[in-house]
């Protein structure tokens, strides 16, 4: 992205770009000084975050949410099997590597083609 923007922020006057930037600035600092004088005044409450922290772990401490945890082991034997087909993809390519090695090299041992991992890899 900084390929496009690079070349059209030069050619943009520095003045200009400052003052747009500082307008910006005072706009937002305008926001947060009237949000802070209305919370110093007491019309806006004061963020508190203990709380926010009771009030959240009471919420997740519903029966609701208890069922929907407890369906969260489907993803993590999902993400185990997953590492685990990739990690024996990875053998059965090492394994045949060092085997077409050992074949080229006059061992009579090759890989065996048309096995259960056939076609998850590409040699």
């Amino acid at each position: 992205m900084t390929w496009l923007l690079g070349p059209l922020l030069g050619q943009i006057p520095i003045a200009s770009l400052q003052l747009a930037i500082g307008i910006l600035l005072l706009l937002f600092g305008m926001g947060w000084l009237r949000k802070a004088s209305l919370r110093t005044e007491g019309v806006v409450p004061v963020h508190d975050e203990e709380a926010i922290f009771a009030a959240e772990r009471a919420r997740l401490g519903t029966p609701q949410h208890r069922v929907r945890r407890s369906l969260q082991w489907v993803a993590g034997i999902t993400a185990l099997k997953a590492v685990l087909l990739e990690g024996l993809i990875r053998l059965h390519r090492h394994r045949c590597r060092r085997w077409r090695e050992a074949a080229h090299a006059g061992g009579s041992r090759g890989c065996r083609r048309g096995g259960m991992l056939d076609g998850f890899y590409q040699s």
